[in-house]
């Protein structure tokens, strides 16, 4: 077993004959580009001033045309990876949410072990997808519920959370004032101004 480690990591191991080579090569190669720039440069300083324009036109049309679909592809790779995470965010949020309504709706014990799982489940999804700031709207939520799981700030702090889910989707949330969420949740609360 050792010998075959020893022999694995000796094959890892670059000989000094093949970084030689390397060195050989890319110095040939590194030759090589100034080799052909210096030909370049000769034959762009005995041009005439209006095809030396031209090269420059020319070049600079290339470089930005290049520039440009190396941008778009970055940007179009980035939009897509996050579309993905905001696909995956939608789905972890809404099983949050589906919990809430059937803890609210059907008066569940939260302590039930059927709700503790899905719970469970949406804290992997939190951890994974969820932005920094619903993660610590969830934590201070949490926190809230342990304390006094009754109190108006357990409210407020799950109002928190909503309007934090609602933000990370992309929503702007600026017509709702104190309490609005909870009024979907909750019948009780007083009239809104």
């Amino acid at each position: 077993m050792q010998l075959q480690k020893d022999n694995e990591s000796a094959a890892l191991k670059p000989s000094k004959t093949n970084m030689a080579l390397a060195v050989a090569v890319v110095a040939s190669v590194l030759s090589t580009i100034l080799w052909i720039l210096k030909i370049f440069i000769n034959a762009f300083s005995a041009s005439p001033d209006p095809v030396k324009a031209s090269i420059i036109a020319g070049v600079l049309t290339i470089s930005g045309t290049v520039a440009s679909m190396i941008y778009n592809a970055k940007s179009q790779r980035k939009r897509e990876i996050e579309a993905s995470i905001r696909t995956r965010k939608s789905e972890a949020y809404e099983h949050f949410i589906g919990i809430l309504f059937n803890v609210m709706k059907n008066g569940i014990d939260p302590e039930d072990e059927e709700i503790k799982q899905s719970f469970y489940g949406f804290f992997e999804k939190l951890t994974v997808w969820g932005s920094d700031e619903v993660v610590v709207e969830y934590i201070k939520w949490k926190s809230s519920i342990a304390e006094n799981p009754d109190s108006t700030e357990t409210l407020h702090k799950m109002e928190q959370l909503l309007l934090a889910i609602r933000r990370d989707l992309g929503h702007e949330n600026k017509y709702f004032r104190s309490m609005d969420l909870m009024r979907i949740f909750v019948n009780d609360l007083p009239p809104r101004d």
